[in-house]
C-alpha cells in the first residue's frame, strides 16, 4: 500500500491583509468631510396673512443671487451683521427680520446669510415662504 507523501502546510500570513485594510482606512479617512453641523432657528411666517402692523418693528431682507437688500437699500454681504445691529438700535426692544429668498437664490445662500445675522435676543428671524 502505498502512503501519501503529506506536505506540511505554510503559515498564513496575514501582512499583506493588514497593508488592505490599513489603505483602506487611509483612503475612507481622506475621501470623507468631517462638517461642521449648526443650528439656526428659524420661524416660517405664513404667506396669506401679513404679520405686520404699523407699530411694529420690524426689518426686511430680500436675498438674490449676487446682492441683499435691507429695508430697500443695497448692501455687501459683510456689512450684513452691521447694518442690522445699526437698525436693531435705532429701532429699540424687540424687532422682527423678515427674510424673503429671490428666485435665483439658492438654498446655501439662505443658509450662509442666515448663519451671518447676529445672535441677539432682540432679534426674531422669519423666513417667509415664496409665493
Amino acid at each position: 500500500m502505498a502512503l501519501r507523501k503529506v506536505r506540511p502546510r505554510k503559515a498564513a500570513s496575514i501582512t499583506s491583509l493588514i497593508d488592505v485594510i490599513f489603505l483602506l482606512l487611509l483612503f475612507f479617512m481622506l475621501a470623507s468631510t468631517f462638517s461642521h453641523f449648526s443650528e439656526l432657528e428659524i420661524v416660517a411666517a405664513d404667506g396669506g396673512r401679513s404679520t405686520s402692523s404699523p407699530d411694529d418693528r420690524g426689518l426686511s431682507l430680500l436675498v438674490s443671487a449676487d446682492r441683499l437688500n435691507l429695508d430697500g437699500q443695497f448692501i455687501e454681504e459683510a456689512d450684513l451683521a452691521v447694518a442690522i445691529e445699526r437698525r436693531m438700535a435705532g429701532l429699540g426692544g424687540q424687532v422682527m427680520l423678515s427674510v424673503s429668498v429671490d428666485e435665483g437664490a439658492t438654498t446655501q445662500r439662505l443658509v450662509d446669510i442666515l448663519s451671518s445675522l447676529p445672535r441677539k435676543s432682540s432679534l426674531d428671524v422669519k423666513v417667509m415662504e415664496p409665493a
